[in-house]
């Protein structure tokens, strides 16, 4: 089962900005729902492991309306064991980033770690979280480079 990091925080929290600095992927700003086409998996240097074919989703799955069950469908089709992916802190409609990390952890997915983007709280029930509580005025690249130490990536 994938190993998963997310990058959690409000609208206009640096979310996409950040895993695109973390991880080289494009700058797309909505990448369509990943079909059995064109999978989003990118290298990514993890420090005791190498490189990994990472399921890279840098558009918070609530903005494109991906709910978490088509999520890990897709996931698992394209065969990666590393996900790397935004989530919304909270949101009434399509469910709060909570919400995708304990349906990912009741599929037997492992949360690596997360990290909240702004003034928010870490998540409840969930180790492994960081927070930035300065996210809004510090560089997508600064954020990155905190990520990658917390998280053991290159």
């Amino acid at each position: 089962m994938p190993d998963v990091w997310a990058v959690i925080g409000p609208a206009d929290a640096r979310k996409s900005s950040t895993i695109r600095a973390l991880t080289g992927v494009g700058n797309v700003p909505h990448p369509p729902i990943p079909s059995k086409a064109s999978p989003p998996l990118w290298d990514v240097s993890y420090l005791k492991r190498g490189a990994i074919p990472t399921f890279v989703y840098p558009c918070a799955l609530q903005e494109v309306h991906f709910e978490s069950s088509g999520f890990m469908k897709t996931v698992v089709k394209s065969g990666a064991t590393k996900v790397i992916v935004a989530l919304r802190y909270s949101n009434r409609v399509h469910g709060d980033a909570r919400d995708y990390l304990t349906d990912f952890r009741k599929k037997g997915w492992a949360i690596a770690g997360y990290a909240v983007l702004g003034p928010l709280p870490l998540l409840p029930g969930f180790g492994g979280g960081i927070r930035i509580p300065d996210a809004a005025s510090t560089a997508s690249s600064v954020i990155a480079a905190q990520l990658r130490q917390a998280w053991g990536l290159i």
